[in-house]
């Protein structure tokens, strides 16, 4: 959210919206709600997809470069449609994705560095090697040539710094807002009144849930009356972490939704 003045500004930005193509959560979220601040300063705001999203956030101008190909996207289509659309400023929200062929300064958002910091963070691919080579080369060229780079915490910031070599001086630290709608939520899954630990990052590699699972086993132990919520849907890792709380007796504790 953009906590900033109302007076109009006489800018366009474009942003990248390939992580909002879908259900709007984590980055697409992130990317809706600064989107969203931005035409409530009176900027205009172009969001460039790679495919047609899901959900088109209002009164911005969608752009979609249909390609499947990343580097074909970033590289190519994207640069000559920027000075097509003679933007002033593009920022790149999924911690990837500046091209050194941009023809107008960049912003990048990096939110974690989390695929260098837990090993064997791509074994799980087809192709470890040439996945991980891939990120990295991508996250350093993309924090060498953007202008500007953003951090949702100090933490990651300082891990570009050592990581990676980036200048402390490129990057600030904005910590994400949140917006409070007011509303009840109805959810799609019933839960008796009883006492909950709620989980709603994801089911994802980096969420570290297994170590989760290890937590909740001791305090568990301590209060038997909680039980565990786990939100989210990776059929995958979900089978995972069931056959995990299986094994450390945990199964009728948790809930999957």
């Amino acid at each position: 959210m953009c906590n900033c003045s109302k007076d109009k500004v006489n800018m366009k930005i474009a942003f990248d919206g390939r992580y909002a193509e879908g259900n709007l959560v984590g980055i697409g979220k992130y990317t809706e709600n600064l989107v969203s601040g931005l035409i409530d300063r009176g900027v205009e705001c172009v969001v460039f997809y790679s495919k047609k999203p899901k959900v088109a956030f209002r009164e911005s101008e969608q752009v979609i470069l249909d390609s499947s190909n990343r580097y074909y996207y970033e590289q190519v289509l994207l640069p000559v449609s920027l000075k097509e659309k003679k933007v002033d400023i593009y920022h790149a929200l999924g911690n990837i994705g500046i091209s050194p062929f941009s023809p107008v300064p960049t912003v990048l958002t990096v939110h974690d560095v989390i695929p260098l910091e837990i090993r064997g963070y791509f074994d799980e691919l087809n192709f470890p090697f040439i996945s991980r080579s891939s990120y990295f080369l991508r996250l350093t060229s993309s924090c060498f040539f953007a202008k500007k780079i953003i951090t949702d915490t100090n933490y990651v910031k300082r891990q570009l710094v050592q990581k990676l070599g980036v200048s402390g001086k490129k990057i600030t630290v904005v910590n994400p807002g949140v917006k409070i709608s007011g509303k009840e939520t109805n959810l799609s899954f019933k839960l008796t009144k009883k006492r909950y630990i709620l989980n709603h990052g994801g089911i994802d590699k980096r969420k570290n849930l297994e170590r989760l699972l290890d937590a909740f086993k001791t305090v568990g132990n301590l209060f038997p009356q909680l039980k565990l919520v786990i939100i989210g849907d990776n059929p995958h890792l979900k089978l995972k972490l069931q056959e995990k709380a299986k094994s450390l007796g945990l199964i009728n504790k948790i809930v999957f939704t």
